[in-house]
């Protein structure tokens, strides 16, 4: 029942209706007449709650149904779709199609029917709806007599149990269909009852709301709009794939880690040892340079790594015996935690062609002499694994032998058997600036001179004393006891004698000469304390570097600025460099564009729909499908886009990642390693950014369902 209690309602200026009273009935057929602009639509309006009256009010107590004039039903669905959207169940559709006489047309698609058969169809949706109150906007208006004649027989069947409204301006019809013709005149209503419409007993319950346009019909819609254009759909997929599989890529240059590499290409050589070296700046010649061996590089890699951790190498020579016609073994490890010398497995079984050589012996070549060793042990190494893979291919001959060479091909002597080497003849120090102090700046940047040195008990610190041919060569006519002050080698600008060089300043800053010795065999004799320093700071130069065993973590090494020495990670480090610079600037901008543009794709095609399908979300908002029901349609369509996307990123992103990591292996850098390896940050940063652009994307439906008036449809359809 609809009561009007002195409603009025006005444009502005414009006066439509001034306390207009009436009250309806629980059912029968309500004619609304009037002339053009007299108000029916707007009277329509205000009973279906579509407009809300200046003054007065309208009471209701049953739910209202508004069929249009156009039937406004969804284009692409078929009419048991666009009847199953309400929620109700398939036989009460087949008993209303039934009773609208176009059960036949139950799967057929909306666009296809004739006009009276889409407005039956309009008709059955209201009915579906559950609204004891249907009301109708010259639903008849865009017929001929036939439809209009079975629609109005329809409409006459349905007021039995139902108050059904029409507004119409055809005159030849409600004498015939009406019980009751409402005539707006200046601006009242003005009552004809043609019969008494019977009171309906009989009360239909409105739809269940959750019923209403489930989850199911937001797909299948979502679905439809893919269909109806499949070619734009295609191309936003594709351009959709190809940015997220460009910004996979790029996310993964971008977050390239060093750490990461390098512990990768630990793990995949199963290396025993590792090079190390360290950037310092050189102030005298204003460079940065690296340091692979020296005490000052141990200085500081004693903070970092204890010293069991760490030991010496030299290359060496067997004199007697070759690998092959290129290349003799070359390292030797000095090491303090163990007594003697031991051989890895691959150097006994080239020697004795078994892993029986404990007790055996074995001649070294150590700075131009042959020393005789018994061995003492054997290191196991993994050299069969990895053996085919650098000697199987000529191109791995010449990359990788060296670096074979360092790791297999190794003997291993006690630093204390080393030192006891060097101590059985005198102490050699090439270079050092004892020697040149006398020379003006341009000879002593270019002048190595050598000098032996031995020990005297009866010396005291910085007393020494000459040899004859020294005294005659460097100290000619000079008075004794002589002073010097030793220059220290920080003070030049040559490079090499800064970091090469063994520089005394650190040991003997003030020398003074006290005598001539011709019973000397070296050149120079120092106390003894001094002589054991000299010994010290020699191991560290005389060594080719340091080298650090597979325990230690390689982020701690770089926590301290040291880097692993060795060709094939070095590659790993100069590609962090090239993109730590401009490069990963330009590549943060590629990938930006990259994201601007698949945005924009989406954003184009959502905005696409909503114009072409405005006038449907329009109907199903006048449906009371909620805005959340309706914004899921394109929730649902971005997902759908962007999974596949995703999808196709996982498969294709990674084998991509796959195959650029052989080329470099294998075609340009010659590694065994991957470059590219699985980080998260990509994966977690792809799906963030995502995430943003489906928010981003339905904006735009978010902003345009808001703006849905329900009115203006109807002003729209008249």
């Amino acid at each position: 029942m609809i009561k009007l209690k002195g409603i009025s309602k006005r444009y502005d200026s414009s006066v439509i209706f001034e306390n207009l009273s009436y009250e309806f009935k629980d059912n029968g057929f309500y004619f609304l007449l009037g002339k053009s602009g007299s108000g029916k639509t707007t009277l329509l309006n205000l009973l279906g709650n579509l407009e809300v009256c200046t003054d007065g009010n309208i009471e209701r107590d049953a739910d209202v149904c508004y069929v249009f004039q156009e039937a406004n039903l969804l284009t692409d669905f078929t009419v048991y779709e666009n009847i199953k959207i309400t929620g109700i169940e398939d036989e009460e559709i087949d008993t209303i199609l039934e009773s609208l006489q176009i059960l036949d047309l139950k799967h057929k698609v909306i666009h296809i029917l004739s006009g009276g058969e889409k407005q039956r169809v309009a008709i059955g949706r209201a009915l579906a709806m559950g609204g004891e109150i249907l009301l109708l906007d010259e639903p008849t208006g865009n017929l001929d007599e036939q439809n209009t004649n079975q629609i109005l027989n329809i409409l006459k069947e349905i007021s039995k149990t139902r108050l059904v409204i029409m507004a119409t301006h055809d005159t030849s019809i409600v004498e015939k269909y009406g019980d009751v013709i409402l005539e707006i005149k200046d601006r009242t209503l003005l009552e004809k009852i043609q019969s008494l419409p019977i009171v309906s007993e009989q009360k239909k319950q409105g739809i269940d709301s959750k019923k209403l346009f489930s989850f199911k019909f937001q797909f299948l819609y979502a679905m439809k709009l893919i269909k109806s254009r499949p070619l734009k759909y295609t191309i936003t997929v594709l351009l959709s794939m190809l940015s997220m599989l460009l910004l996979f890529l790029i996310l993964n240059i971008m977050f390239f880690n060093e750490n990461h590499v390098v512990q990768n290409a630990i793990k995949t050589d199963e290396r025993k040892l590792y090079s190390i070296t360290k950037e310092y700046y050189n102030e005298p010649t204003n460079e940065s340079l690296n340091y692979t061996y020296g005490s000052k590089l141990e200085e500081e890699l004693s903070l970092a790594v204890a010293k069991e951790n760490y030991s010496y190498y030299k290359k060496i020579t067997f004199p007697t015996v070759s690998y092959d016609t290129q290349t003799e073994f070359q390292f030797i490890i000095l090491n303090e935690t163990f007594e003697g010398v031991y051989i890895t497995d691959f150097v006994s079984n080239y020697l004795f062609s078994s892993q029986d050589c404990i007790g055996k012996k074995i001649n070294i070549g150590i700075d131009g002499s042959i020393s005789q060793f018994e061995i003492m042990g054997l290191k196991d190494t993994n050299y069969s694994k990895v053996y085919d893979l650098y000697f199987s291919d000529g191109k791995y001959m010449s990359h990788h032998k060296d670096n074979f060479l360092f790791y297999y091909g190794v003997v291993y002597i006690s630093l204390n058997t080393y030192r006891d080497l060097l101590l059985s003849e005198p102490l050699k120090l090439t270079g050092t600036n004892f020697t040149l102090n006398h020379l003006d700046l341009r000879n002593y940047m270019n002048s190595y001179y050598e000098m032996a040195f031995e020990s005297d008990d009866d010396l005291i610190e910085n007393q020494v004393k000459v040899s004859k041919s020294f005294y005659d060569t460097y100290m000619d006519h000079t008075p004794l006891p002589a002073s010097y002050t030793v220059r220290d080698i920080e003070d030049t600008i040559n490079k090499n004698l800064y970091i090469n060089r063994l520089n005394l300043h650190s040991i003997l800053t003030d020398v003074n000469v006290v005598g001539i010795d011709d019973t000397l065999e070296s050149d120079i004799s120092v106390s003894q304390e001094v002589f054991d320093k000299l010994v010290e700071e020699y191991l560290h130069y005389v060594v080719d570097g340091i080298c650090l065993d597979d325990t230690l973590k390689v982020q701690k090494l770089h926590q301290y600025g040291f880097k692993i020495a060795n060709e094939d990670i070095g590659k790993a480090y100069f590609l962090n460099e090239i993109l730590s610079n401009i490069l990963k600037i330009a590549i943060l901008v590629v990938c930006l564009i990259i994201a601007a543009i698949s945005i924009l794709a989406l954003y184009f095609s959502i905005a696409g729909f909503m114009d072409k399908k405005a006038k449907e979300f329009f109907i199903m908002k006048c449906l009371d499908i909620s805005k959340g029901k309706i914004l899921n349609i394109f929730i649902i369509y971005t997902a759908f886009v962007i999974c596949i996307g995703l999808i196709f990123v996982l498969l294709f992103g990674n084998i991509c990642i796959a195959l650029f990591n052989e080329y470099l292996k294998n075609e340009v850098l010659f590694i065994n390693y991957r470059l590219f390896i699985f980080q998260y940050e990509p994966y977690l940063l792809l799906l963030g950014l995502v995430v943003l652009t489906g928010i981003f994307i339905l904006l735009n439906p978010m902003l345009s369902l808001k703006k849905i008036d329900i009115a203006t449809l109807v002003k729209l359809n008249n």
